[in-house]
């Protein structure tokens, strides 16, 4: 286990280092060479593994990320490497690192403006039992090849798995509880597979081949989220292996044209059109594979609500669009408007339920309004519970009369959460606790988290607020969270609130 932490040591160093890019120097291969690579490939047994590397413009990273390979613990992979018209030298060192590699295969294609046909084209060469998709610039722990066959063997999932973090610049939200612990044979909603939906995973040949599942084409942006979708749905079962980081993903600024993230493909926007596109066609997914219910919800719900969901095409990029083509993307998106139920809307936020609604059922007008609607400075509070009128303030809180909404909405802008808060008695007087009820509400939170949670605690007739760290727990008590929920109750119960008042709209409450 030594060599282990050694190699994971010298491989951690690696990646903080901040190296030039190689210098390159390699002509195009001749005729001859080409078919004695191909007949050293016909000569080799059959490898267990396909790592499929899509490559375009990737020359400032690429040899860092083909040293990778000759260190694998096991050397039981094939290296398909497909070039999408790179413009740089990228196409060379693939050819120099095939000369001196014979499980690598290299094939350059006229450039496409994504990563789905590389894929593709490697998919129809792949002759491993289990394939693995690796990008041109990441970069992949020794022992990976290894543990992701063993994992398989062990399990024999059709998905298998490996725990990634980011390096570089900047950083990237990446799944986390799928990885919270080993898995072996699970189902991948209960293991929270399906929030992961990145190829970088290794899948089993003969399912991805049985039902012919291939990255879709015609946008540059989420290609990969319908092809994994489907994989997971089609798969057996899914494991992980998290012992240690298997993948490590580089992160780089946008690109700018003769920099090293110009190639950069996923980091560049596409039209609205196509934003609907890579979502509907996930949905279409989705709706093909499974049967209406919870799971089929949960499946959806990144699609119809999350923040790169159905209304991501429907933002300020809409109205720039001229008037048929915004009726286009609504009739479009309105072929999924059947699977739009009670469960989704309730998991969604109140400003995307509304788009939503008015998407599928309002006119032209309507939903442009909507969109074109001004950003104020509103901040709207809304309770699903009533506030039983009291006399007493400010706020006297009793163990027999006790203030506990089930559930608080704010509304900022344009940007909307889910906020649940409660309160309980406890020896050192009442603990309000506040959780986020979706991803963005808790990251939410989070950003607001200044490491202490609050008390509301008798001192004769007045109540204070005491505070002690909290560590990581998100159920905590924000103090300006705190100040609008007494400030609503003031309102609710018709009392005047000191400061600056922000405009409120009432929902369910005491009418003054």
């Amino acid at each position: 286990m030594a060599g282990q932490g050694s190699h994971r040591h010298h491989l951690k160093h690696r990646l903080t280092e901040r190296s030039a890019p190689p210098e390159c120097a390699v002509g195009s291969p001749s005729a001859a060479w080409i078919n004695q690579q191909q007949e050293r490939k016909t000569v080799r047994q059959q490898p267990r593994l396909s790592i499929v590397m899509p490559v375009f413009n990737a020359s400032a990273y690429l040899r860092e990320t083909l040293d990778v390979l000759p260190a694998q613990t096991s050397q039981d992979f094939e290296l398909i490497a497909v070039d999408d018209g790179s413009t740089d030298d990228s196409l060379e060192i693939l050819n120099e690192y095939a000369a001196m590699h014979a499980n690598c295969i290299v094939r350059g294609i006229p450039n496409s403006g994504s990563a789905a046909l590389p894929r593709n084209v490697a998919l129809d060469i792949a002759s491993g039992e289990f394939v693995f998709f690796l990008d041109s610039d990441d970069l992949i722990a020794p022992q990976t090849v290894e543990n992701l066959l063993k994992a398989a063997d062990e399990s024999g999932s059709d998905v298998v798995l490996c725990k990634m973090e980011n390096f570089g610049i900047g950083t990237r939200s990446l799944p986390r509880s799928v990885f919270k612990t080993e898995r072996r044979a699970e189902d991948f909603i209960d293991s929270f597979a399906y929030r992961t939906l990145s190829p970088m995973k290794m899948f089993r040949r003969s399912m991805i081949e049985r039902h012919r599942i291939r990255f879709p084409l015609g946008y540059s942006n989420g290609e990969d989220q319908p092809f994994v979708m489907r994989a997971y749905l089609e798969s057996n079962h899914i494991s992980a292996i998290s012992d240690q980081i298997y993948y490590w993903i580089r992160n780089r600024a946008n690109g700018v044209p003769g920099t090293p993230a110009a190639g950069n493909v996923s980091k560049a926007g596409q039209p609205p059109g196509k934003d609907l596109t890579k979502n509907l066609t996930v949905i279409d997914v989705v709706e093909r594979h499974t049967d209406s219910g919870a799971r089929r919800d949960m499946l959806l719900e990144r699609f119809f609500t999350g923040a790169a969901g159905l209304t991501f095409a429907f933002n300020r990029r809409f109205l720039a669009l001229d008037r048929s083509e915004q009726q286009q993307l609504i009739d479009r998106a309105r072929k999924v408007s059947h699977l739009w139920n009670d469960r989704l809307r309730g998991n969604a936020n109140s400003h995307v339920r509304e788009l939503l609604d008015t998407l599928f059922s309002g006119s032209l007008e309507e939903v442009v309004a909507m969109i074109a609607r001004p950003n104020g400075e509103e901040l709207v509070l809304k309770l699903k519970e009533r506030i039983d009128r009291s006399p007493q303030l400010p706020l006297t809180f009793t163990k027999s009369r006790m203030y506990k909404p089930t559930c608080l909405v704010l509304e900022h802008v344009v940007v909307n959460h889910r906020i649940a808060f409660d309160v309980n008695w406890g020896r050192d007087g009442w603990r309000l606790s506040v959780v986020g009820r979706d991803a963005a509400s808790k990251r939410f939170l989070r950003n607001l988290l200044v490491g202490r949670a609050s008390l509301l605690q008798e001192n004769g007739e007045r109540h204070s607020l005491a505070s002690w760290d909290s560590g990581t727990d998100t159920s905590v008590l924000l103090s300006d969270i705190l100040t609008q929920m007494l400030w609503i109750i003031h309102f609710a119960l018709s009392i005047p609130h000191e400061g600056k008042t922000p405009a409120v709209i009432q929902e369910g409450l005491p009418k003054a």
